[in-house]
């Protein structure tokens, strides 16, 4: 997993070490912050505060001095938006969102079902403040409309007619 923040640190997974570096004076130098224990390829995203790591197993909050587990794992995708950190279920169609500016913190209520089509969650990005849930057959849109739990509710109609295959792809 490779993830760039806004302040340009670059964070990296390779093998099962977690690693931070900034451009300095001297140049790039990686800085050991932690582990990851799977050996699958890695979803990361800039949460703010962490950058968040998933692999269908595990998943990390990532700091410049450290990773941790999240208080729930087994998430095979990972998106941000407005201070929520969302997270797909590694074969489900539920999708849970962090507390408020605290991707380690996923309250067992915090979640919803992605259930306009059958089938479990591939992928959910954000783009332009909208979260999109990518589905075999379907591609399910939601807002934020600030509500109490799970903030995010789906928009009307919703839903696309077309989906996606697998997430991630190799050579």
């Amino acid at each position: 997993g490779l993830c760039a923040r806004s302040d340009g640190a670059v964070f990296c997974i390779v093998d099962t070490a977690i690693y931070y570096s900034n451009l300095g004076a001297s140049g790039w130098t990686l800085v050991p912050v932690g582990t990851m224990p799977g050996t699958s390829w890695c979803r990361m995203v800039d949460a703010e505060t962490h950058v968040v790591a998933v692999d269908g197993t595990n998943a990390r909050a990532i700091t410049t001095a450290e990773s941790f587990a999240t208080s729930r794992a087994n998430f095979t995708d990972v998106a941000y938006q407005d201070g929520y950190t969302i997270y797909a279920e590694t074969g489900t169609n539920s999708m849970y969102v962090s507390n408020i500016d605290d991707p380690t913190t996923i309250g067992a209520l915090n979640f919803t079902t992605v259930d306009s089509t059958p089938g479990d969650i591939r992928a959910v990005i954000s783009d332009h403040r909208e979260v999109f849930v990518f589905k075999s057959s379907s591609i399910e849109h939601f807002y934020n409309a600030g509500g109490p739990g799970f903030p995010f509710q789906r928009s009307n109609p919703g839903v696309i007619e077309a989906g996606i295959i697998e997430t991630y792809t190799a050579a």
